[in-house]
């Protein structure tokens, strides 16, 4: 687990990386996400594809399942130990502030962890050490309530050729957990990504439905 703690006065920023930045419009209230694709090499036509996934937890297994079947309904030809390589990961991202509007105590993301936060993967940890006029961990204003600030799930997918690692293509999608579990979310993204395959698609606000539950 790697933990980065910077200090609001040094005017030190988190920046998250993923394949491509988010879109700037959006389709109203109802965008809850974002999908987005590019290739960024030529795929050879009708070559078999072997499809990993970076963490092999129960959970991921079941949405590269998913992933493998939304694949299959494009006509992508699969084969363990294929010339290609697709890898599939999936990431919950957490992010808590804590502090008043005049600035934050804390910000906390996790990715790339399991149902438990902070299970596994990387933190980033950034704090106001010390202010004379803001909130602060030495000092300086009283600190406010916490909050959840971020809660969503992102799924990557990158196709490489298996001799030299080259990129053929990538894709992301990206979406708000809301009150709903990883795995459903996640699931209805790899068709998302599925649909792409292949392709450039410009970035693009993405609003899933819920799934109905028969109780």
């Amino acid at each position: 687990m790697k933990i980065v703690l910077t200090a609001f006065l040094a005017a030190a920023l988190l920046v998250s990386t993923s394949v491509v930045a988010q879109p700037t419009g959006g389709s109203g209230d109802e965008a809850r996400g974002y999908a987005v694709a590019r290739l960024c090499g030529t795929i050879p036509a009708n070559q078999q594809v072997d499809v990993l996934v970076l963490d092999n937890s129960d959970v991921n297994l079941r949405i590269k399942d998913a992933f493998v079947a939304a694949l299959s309904r494009q006509n992508v030809r699969l084969q363990a130990g294929a010339p290609l390589t697709m890898t599939l990961d999936i990431q919950p991202v957490r992010e808590y502030r804590q502090g008043s509007k005049r600035g934050d105590l804390f910000e906390l993301r996790i990715g790339q962890a399991d149902r438990d936060a902070g299970e596994q993967g990387d933190v980033n940890l950034r704090g106001n050490v010390w202010s004379s006029s803001r909130d602060s961990l030495v000092g300086g204003r009283t600190r406010g309530p916490s909050s959840l600030a971020v809660n969503q799930v992102r799924v990557t997918a990158l196709l490489n050729s298996r001799v030299d690692g080259h990129c053929l293509w990538q894709a992301e999608a990206v979406h708000e957990l809301e009150a709903r579990d990883l795995e459903e979310v996640a699931k209805q993204l790899v068709p998302v990504l599925a649909d792409r395959y292949g392709k450039t698609v410009p970035a693009s606000p993405l609003h899933l439905v819920p799934e109905t539950r028969i109780r």
